[in-house]
């Protein structure tokens, strides 16, 4: 096992430790405990959020590259308001690395670099989410963002909150720690 990612794991444990201890002492429930293991864990898996330049030149040369007048507004509007999947796609493709995420518990979806960093029509995505989701964790609800005419899923609050239940807790059991 690499000493980086051992050294997590013991980190991981001490803190799910410390929380535990918190619950008992009534400081904090366990829903918050789990949340901020899950967020904890979330920095360590990606320590180095630097933006990637390439990345952000690559946006800003296509909203910028039509020669029209206000044509920047559109493409920004048209990949902002409703169709930020597939910009997210466009970004996965021409980079060949990293994820197509769901902003949750928003209705935005981003690509998410290798380093942690998530990107959309505005460069940097600036989401006030919590955690950047694969798309994977909401199959279903991915029709929400496709647009096809009479395809829709209408995601529930409880499909939601399962969604990002079952990711807090694959991401603090990938460092060998169980849900508090």
């Amino acid at each position: 096992m690499e000493l980086r990612n051992y050294a997590n794991e013991c980190d991981m444990r001490i803190r799910r430790n410390d929380l535990r201890k918190d619950i008992e002492n009534g400081y904090i429930s366990h829903e918050q405990a789990n949340q901020y293991l899950a967020e904890y864990a979330y920095k360590l898996k990606y320590p180095d959020k630097k933006p990637d330049k390439t990345v952000i030149q690559f946006i800003t040369d296509a909203i910028t590259s039509i020669d029209r007048k206000n044509s920047d507004d559109v493409l920004y509007d048209f990949f902002h308001a409703g169709y930020c999947y597939y910009f997210a796609l466009m970004l996965k493709e021409a980079f060949g690395r990293g994820q197509i995420c769901w902003c949750a518990p928003y209705g935005h979806i981003c690509w998410q670099d290798e380093n942690g960093v998530g990107y959309d029509i505005g460069g940097i995505c600036d989401s006030e989410c919590d955690f950047y989701i694969p798309v994977s964790y909401i199959k279903e609800g991915l029709l929400d963002f496709l647009h096809i005419p009479g395809k829709v899923f209408n995601a529930s609050q409880e499909y939601i909150n399962n969604a990002i239940g079952t990711f807090k807790k694959d991401l603090i059991e990938s460092y060998h720690v169980t849900l508090l």
